[in-house]
C-alpha cells in the first residue's frame, strides 16, 4: 500500500493504471492505494517529478506495547509506605 500527498495549493488529479481518476484536495494525503495503481504510471511519475505529489510506501511497523500503567490509588498506596518506611527508618 503506497500514501500520495498532495503538495500543491490546487486540486491534483490522479489517472490510475486502473483507468479510474480520483482528485485530491490541496495539502491532504490519500491513503491506502494499491502498488499496481501507481507501478509503470506516466502520469503519476510525471506529477512526482515536478513536485506536485508526494509517494510514500507504507512499511509495516510492529505494533509497541503500552507501558505499565499503575493505578492511582496503587501509586498512592506505594507513596504512602514509602513514607512509613522512611520514618521507621529514622
Amino acid at each position: 500500500m503506497a500514501t500520495i500527498q498532495n503538495l500543491t495549493k490546487q486540486v491534483v488529479l490522479l489517472r490510475l493504471n486502473s483507468g479510474a481518476e480520483i482528485n485530491v484536495a490541496p495539502g491532504t494525503k490519500l491513503e491506502r492505494v494499491e502498488h499496481s495503481e501507481l507501478r509503470n504510471n506516466p502520469s503519476i511519475s510525471k506529477l512526482e517529478g515536478l513536485c506536485m505529489i508526494k509517494i510514500s510506501t507504507a512499511t509495516a511497523k510492529p505494533a509497541e506495547p503500552e507501558p505499565l500503567r499503575i493505578h492511582e490509588s496503587e501509586d498512592a498506596e506505594a507513596a504512602a509506605k514509602a513514607k512509613a518506611d522512611q520514618k521507621t527508618a529514622r
